[in-house]
């Protein structure tokens, strides 16, 4: 069986857990999850620098990250100055953003985005989902599993949930209320209705939920995804 290859949400200190709430208190909203306060401007140009990484897999990168562009009015500028928004390194490991302009609290020294597995071997369904998904970071989406429409749909089984992900990533059980199961407040996210075909959402296996709902894997934006987007950045 393949690894499995998941992408994780860096977290800010302004996003803070309530334990006595099936919700967490993240930083409103009906399908795709934005984090409103973390918006860039319409209009705005995001540099990124490459921190390794070689000519091929770079070449894949910028492709699918500037699919998004097509639908929103934002422009990406790949540029040789480490003194970029979005400094992307290789390192091997998992990958994983932080949320839009979150970037700016980053030292310059450091990388804002990683991703842990890309070859020359790569599918090219691998670098659609998983840059599609971390660039969707980048313009401020959060994960759509995590969308406060989804609490009515995604029931989770939570002690199954922690298991699957200690077992196959090796994630604690913060990790995975953080990425997977806390739902994101209403009042700090633009949001849609529950979207299971949005490029933001991570796939869930039967088994992980207490009434057997479950998703396949998503390697494009969806139709939602296109639309949400053209509006947050018109």
């Amino acid at each position: 069986m393949a690894p499995l290859h998941i992408c994780t949400m860096m977290p800010d200190p302004e996003w803070n857990m309530n334990p006595q709430s099936t919700q967490v208190s993240f930083p409103y909203g009906g399908d795709m999850a934005i984090y409103y306060t973390k918006w860039w401007r319409p209009g705005d140009t995001i540099t990124v620098h490459f921190l390794g990484g070689n000519a091929y897999v770079r070449t894949m990168v910028e492709h699918y990250a500037r699919l998004w562009l097509e639908h929103a009015n934002l422009q990406l500028d790949f540029v040789q100055n480490s003194d970029a928004y979005i400094r992307i390194s290789f390192k091997t490991g998992g990958s994983w953003s932080y949320v839009g302009t979150n970037c700016r609290k980053v030292n310059k020294n450091d990388s804002t985005m990683n991703f842990g597995w890309f070859t020359d071997q790569t599918r090219a369904e691998e670098f659609s989902e998983t840059v599609l998904h971390d660039f969707g970071h980048v313009l401020g989406c959060v994960h759509e599993h995590q969308n406060p429409a989804a609490e009515k749909v995604v029931k989770w089984n939570k002690p199954a949930v922690y298991t699957y992900y200690k077992n196959e990533v090796g994630w604690p059980k913060d990790k995975v209320d953080r990425n997977v199961i806390d739902f994101y407040a209403r009042d700090k996210t633009q949001h849609s209705s529950f979207d299971p075909k949005s490029i933001m959402l991570y796939e869930i296996p039967v088994g992980l939920t207490i009434d057997g709902y479950s998703t396949s894997p998503n390697q494009v934006l969806s139709e939602t995804d296109k639309a949400f987007i053209a509006g947050t950045y018109p």
